[in-house]
């Protein structure tokens, strides 16, 4: 299997139990989905940032803290991200994803890479993956982390339970590190790996 599989499998970051609900909607629901989309889209509060793909009538928006992928054929949520902004004074002012959800029904193609780069890291400068260790928060910051290095970003280790900031290389000093980052020890929900438009010393 490639990256670019693996990236584009169906995933979530976050609690197994994680309900993607917007608005009281559920998303998982056809009626709800639908429900969920007419809200958004007639919405004041939403934004629209951009077509995301020539094929196809596929949009994001930006709805109060999340962003949207609404399809205006299907009339469907096909995709969203919740984001949260904080502060360490050892990252500065930061930005993490706190839900991610995308449908398992309607293909979406590299909305992922699409919503990080393009928007929430150009937008925010920073962005701090979450406190919760689970595989498929692994396996999208490991796609992520590569993507990084393609385009130039940089990458470091924040380790919360010491103050201090590792740089990380390459897509190779990043695996084999892994183990660093992810664990079941309650320590390394303080371990969280950090992309950026700037060059910390």
């Amino acid at each position: 299997m490639k990256v670019q599989d693996l990236y584009e499998t169906p995933m979530m970051i976050g609690d197994n139990d994680f309900d993607p609900v917007i608005d009281g909607f559920d998303l998982t629901d056809t009626v709800e989905n639908t429900q969920a989309y007419e809200k958004i889209i007639d919405s004041k509060d939403s934004n629209l940032i951009q077509k995301h793909s020539d094929i196809g009538s596929k949009y994001l928006y930006q709805y109060g803290s999340k962003i949207v992928l609404l399809d205006t054929v299907a009339k469907t949520v096909d995709y969203y991200v919740k984001v949260e902004t904080g502060k360490f004074r050892i990252t500065g002012q930061y930005v993490t994803q706190v839900e991610v959800w995308r449908t398992t029904d309607s293909p979406v193609y590299d909305v992922v890479r699409t919503v990080f780069f393009d928007y929430i890291l150009k937008s925010h400068d920073t962005v701090l993956s979450d406190s919760l260790q689970t595989n498929d928060g692994r396996r999208l910051w490991v796609n992520l982390v590569g993507y990084a290095f393609q385009e130039g970003k940089y990458v470091y280790v924040v380790d919360l339970n010491t103050g201090t900031l590792h740089g990380i290389k390459n897509s190779n000093d990043y695996r084999s590190r892994i183990q660093d980052f992810y664990s079941t020890q309650k320590k390394s929900a303080y371990v969280r790996i950090m992309i950026s438009n700037k060059k910390v010393d």
